[in-house]
């Protein structure tokens, strides 16, 4: 029975909880928040854990072998640190940490600690993407040309994060893990309409060594919600819209083929018409996956999905897309 800790019980620190506390090998042994109401909230939904307002009493607590952190990303790093240095077993709300250098501290430390540390990229978790990674190792879809990303809503606006770092990682994990390569260009562009430094929009582009391409949009300021991916292949296309409450996975057999004509002795290009087809894809609960395998994790001694490593890889794009995003403030101001 792993006994674990989930410290903030803001936006995500619930279900987190409700999750660790569903699960048969794992115990939900404290939640720690200091904020009252927040506290008092969590003691009205749960029975069983204790509450606590003070971080170093959880770490301190031999009895706890691992915590759950959602707080704030501005927070992560010197939490993470700290659980960690105590010998506990870490899974933290994306992104690991605001700075590359200490996410790789981060890593580092768990590595000679023997810690499990992992990052909840929670897309990474969701069958739909997992079906897909499985469509594209099959090459269903023939070589991958190119990949695009839209997650737009009206809000949660942040003021401690603009909104790359707020959304993007979700969509920079996804990429990531199905071209299964980092990419050696990345170039970001944004708008700042409510506050002054913190981007409400962005785009990113990136190139990879394969030569394939991908672009991640991302705002707080749209009229509607929109979460979709779309893949180009070779041979046929395919689209996950996530707002979809079914057939959320569409595969296009649709295509251009270029071809020689006899008569000029010229190419053209012509265009594939063919059926969508809807694979099914299983009805899970991606966080729970994503706990399950945190804690499955400790039990055996092997790394997550997303481990800490995968999360340096994302770090790495993050930070790339911020320097960009950095230069083109400059060159306004």
């Amino acid at each position: 029975m792993i006994r674990t800790a989930v410290v903030g019980y803001g936006y995500w620190g619930p279900n987190l909880a409700r999750n660790v506390a569903q699960l048969e090998n794992a115990e939900l042994t404290e939640i720690c928040d200091e904020n009252p109401v927040r506290l008092a909230q969590a003691e009205s939904q749960f029975h069983g854990p204790r509450f606590s307002r003070n971080l170093l009493y959880v770490l301190s607590n031999p009895q706890i072998d691992a915590v759950v952190i959602a707080t704030p990303a501005g927070m992560h790093y010197d939490m993470v640190k700290a659980a960690i240095a105590h010998g506990k077993h870490v899974l933290v709300e994306k992104p690991l940490a605001l700075a590359l250098e200490q996410g790789q501290e981060l890593v580092e430390l768990a590595s000679r600690m023997g810690t499990v540390l992992m990052v909840d990229h929670t897309y990474e978790y969701h069958p739909a993407i997992q079906a897909i990674e499985d469509i594209v190792r099959s090459g269903e879809l023939g070589q991958i040309w190119h990949a695009s990303s839209v997650r737009l809503n009206l809000g949660i606006v942040r003021q401690n994060v603009n909104v790359l770092w707020n959304l993007a990682p979700h969509d920079i994990s996804i990429i990531l893990r199905l071209f299964a390569e980092e990419p050696n260009s990345v170039e970001a562009t944004g708008g700042c309409y409510l506050q002054n430094g913190i981007e409400d929009v962005a785009a990113v582009a990136m190139s990879f060594p394969s030569g394939r391409v991908a672009h991640i949009y991302v705002s707080w300021l749209s009229p509607r919600k929109t979460r979709e991916l779309t893949l180009v292949g070779e041979t046929q296309m395919l689209v996950f819209d996530e707002t979809l409450p079914e057939a959320r996975v569409k595969i296009y057999d649709k295509g251009i083929a270029q071809q020689m004509d006899s008569g000029s002795y010229g190419e053209f290009f012509t265009l594939r018409h063919g059926g969508i087809y809807c694979p099914h894809i299983p009805s899970h609960e991606p966080l729970r996956l994503a706990v399950e395998d945190f804690i499955h994790a400790i039990e055996t001694g092997t790394s997550p999905r997303s481990d800490g490593e995968a999360a340096l890889a994302v770090l790495r794009v993050l930070s790339r897309a911020e320097a960009s995003l950095a230069q083109k403030r400059a060159e306004f101001t």
